[in-house]
């Protein structure tokens, strides 16, 4: 059987107005962004720690219950300076599972510097540290 016969036998048949023929794409994973309260914090950290590398969801951390990802990321050189987790104003149903990972990270990794920081509507942050 020719390429030609197998492909007349097999091919999948199409509707009147569809096209059979659909392009391959290749799905990449997307390099994560911060949203608006996110990306004015991490600007805050910046100032506050000039000397320091400051990165969005570098570092996953495993849970008992699952992993958590920080939002931001401080380091000085090797060392993690800080981890912080940034909250907007309105607070979805989402926000409990994540202030429970946050919880869960706090307890199991004391050495490390934890940081919740949650938009206010007035325009401030309400600011909660652990493991100081």
């Amino acid at each position: 059987m020719s390429a030609a016969e197998f492909k007349k036998k097999y091919a999948p048949t199409a509707l009147p107005n569809q096209d059979v023929a659909k392009k391959a794409s290749i799905r990449l994973p997307k390099i994560p962004t911060p949203n608006k309260n996110e990306a004015t914090y991490g600007r805050i950290l910046s100032t506050e720690f000039p000397g320091c590398s400051i990165m969005y969801e570098a570092v996953t951390l495993r849970l008992d219950g699952g992993n958590y990802t920080p939002d931001w990321i401080v380091m000085d050189g090797p060392c993690i300076v800080l981890m912080v987790e940034v909250k907007g104003a309105h607070r979805f149903a989402s926000a409990g599972r994540s202030h429970y990972a946050f919880k869960d990270a706090i307890a199991k990794y004391p050495s490390i510097r934890f940081r919740f920081a949650q938009s206010e509507k007035s325009g401030g942050w309400r600011i909660s540290e652990a493991n100081v």
